[in-house]
């Protein structure tokens, strides 16, 4: 598979002294009748620790409850009004809801897109079959001001 920083050409060698050289990750794009562009490397943000672990066991819960293995008032305390009011109309459109065999978490990406902002993508298992999740985490201070991670979009296939 060919990739974006795999098409990456040099077409002038880097000049021996330091300060004129690209930035790191900076590199010229040649494409005929097409202006050069630079490519940035991606700006990512430390996650704080034991936020990974919150984020999974949120999305394992949710995944049960996607599943119908979990009763949705237990993941309410973490999603914001309106995504539980969403989820909550979603499911109850859909039928059968017993949950014959649990629903796992194949893999699990978490990615902080800016400070006190989470973004999970998730793959999910359930009766031999996988589905895609993908959640948006932000920091939320409650009225006794403590502050909590609270789902705020919730998306699955």
């Amino acid at each position: 598979m060919r990739t974006a920083t795999s098409l990456v050409v040099r077409t002038t060698p880097f000049p021996h002294t330091q300060s004129d050289a690209p930035a790191p990750g900076q590199y010229p794009l040649p494409l005929r009748g097409i202006p050069a562009a630079t490519v940035e490397p991606p700006r990512t943000t430390a996650t704080p620790a034991g936020t990974s672990e919150q984020a999974i066991r949120f999305t394992q819960a949710l995944v049960e409850v996607l599943s119908g293995g979990r009763p949705l008032r237990q993941v309410a305390s973490w999603m914001a009004p309106d995504v539980y009011d969403g989820l909550q109309r979603r499911l109850a459109l859909g039928t059968g809801r017993g949950a014959t065999t649990r629903a796992r978490l194949a893999s699990v990406h978490t990615a902080v897109v800016e400070p006190g902002v989470l973004e999970v993508a998730a793959r999910m298992v359930h009766a031999q079959r996988s589905r895609a999740v993908a959640v948006r985490l932000e920091h939320h201070t409650d009225r006794r001001g403590v502050r909590q991670w609270r789902c705020t979009a919730l998306s699955w296939a």
